[in-house]
């Protein structure tokens, strides 16, 4: 019985985690494969929490090793990965700044200004498109 109820904290954990993966790499299968190489990655690290944060942080580091986005259709995918990480973090998630500086380990500043430089580019390409 113990082992069906972390399964489902799992699987419950995955599904969550699931958009931020997507947003980061734009392809179902690759954001699915992030979201189970981050899994393992903490059930491997006896020293790391299963939650939420923690995922998402395995996610990023992860994610900088994918190959780079091919495709280019929406203004979002078009940001560099940080700065996607940060706005989804914020805008999607609702997340502190200080929380998503422990996810990305990056210093809250760098939060501001990533967030900052996300928005101004995406209003730039937006403003080049219409």
């Amino acid at each position: 019985m113990q082992f069906n109820n972390r399964a489902g904290q799992l699987l419950d954990l995955a599904q969550k985690v699931y958009p931020f993966a997507y947003s980061l790499l734009n392809d179902e299968v690759s954001a699915y494969q992030l979201v189970v190489d981050s899994l393992s990655r903490i059930e491997l690290d006896n020293n790391e929490e299963m939650s939420f944060h923690n995922l998402c942080r395995f996610c990023f580091e992860l994610s900088k090793k994918a190959p780079p986005l091919t495709s280019t259709k929406s203004f979002f995918n078009q940001l560099s990965l940080e700065e996607k990480a940060i706005l989804f973090l914020k805008e999607k998630e609702g997340m502190s700044f200080s929380e998503i500086s422990k996810i990305l380990a990056i210093n809250s500043v760098n939060v501001h200004s990533g967030l900052s430089n996300a928005r101004n580019s995406l209003f730039e390409l937006m403003g080049t498109h219409y």
